[in-house]
């Protein structure tokens, strides 16, 4: 079984006073044996760094950065393990479902603007991870995991209809929502979103080790950061 975590940073609101300068959404792929790794990095952060006030949300301080930085290399060792995170400058976007034409005319729909990032990001994913592959070619079965308490919802259904429209995406078996709180897959994402806003945000001079990071302006030509 494959698991992929995704959650994201920032709201699906058209560019503005009210709304985030980006959306991202951050994704971690892994396996059975990853997923139990990962519980024994958390563990060992939480006990031996006093990491928690860090997972929670970006600091300024650079100790808080250093510490997240340092849990995201050693994750990004563990086999069968990826981290990515996709970003969108919202006033620099020019793919559908995010645009005020005019003032009585909008392209706007935000769910449809939210399960069309997600799907993108997931197609980059499978085409630079070949290991998620089999050795017959076929994809493995897949399970996605979201934050339950993602802003505004993600209806499960919804997307898993949407995603199986999506003839250049594998089937996905399964949909779950999950509290990030009891999931540490997830609070691992939810990290990676920390970093990714750090270096917006804070320091442009953060090192993102073990994160692939991607600009997705324009979904039709995503661009390799890092």
């Amino acid at each position: 079984m494959m698991y992929i975590f995704i959650d994201e940073s920032g709201d699906t609101g058209l560019p503005g006073i009210n709304s985030s300068k980006y959306f991202i959404v951050n994704i971690l792929t892994c396996n059975t044996d990853s997923i139990n790794k990962i519980e024994k990095h958390f563990s060992r952060y939480r006990y031996f760094r006093n990491a928690d006030k860090e997972f929670k949300k970006y600091k300024s301080n650079k100790d808080s950065q250093n510490i997240l930085n340092e849990l995201c290399s050693h994750v990004s060792k563990v086999d069968g393990l990826s981290m990515y995170s996709f970003y969108i400058e919202k006033e620099q976007y020019i793919g559908p479902y995010l645009n005020k034409i005019h003032k009585t005319v909008e392209d706007y729909d935000s769910t449809k603007f939210r399960n069309f990032i997600i799907k993108t990001a997931l197609k980059k994913v499978f085409e630079v991870t070949p290991v998620i592959r089999e050795s017959d070619k076929h994809f493995r079965s897949i399970e996605i995991v979201i934050d339950r308490y993602l802003e505004g919802g993600i209806n499960q259904q919804q997307l898993k209809k949407y995603f199986d429209k999506s003839y250049d995406l594998p089937i996905i078996q399964f949909i779950n929502h999950v509290d990030s709180l009891y999931c540490t897959a997830l609070q691992v994402v939810d990290v990676i979103g920390t970093m990714i806003l750090c270096k917006f945000n804070i320091n442009k001079d953060l090192s993102l080790t073990g994160i692939k990071l991607f600009e997705m302006n324009n979904p039709l030509d995503i661009i390799n950061i890092i």
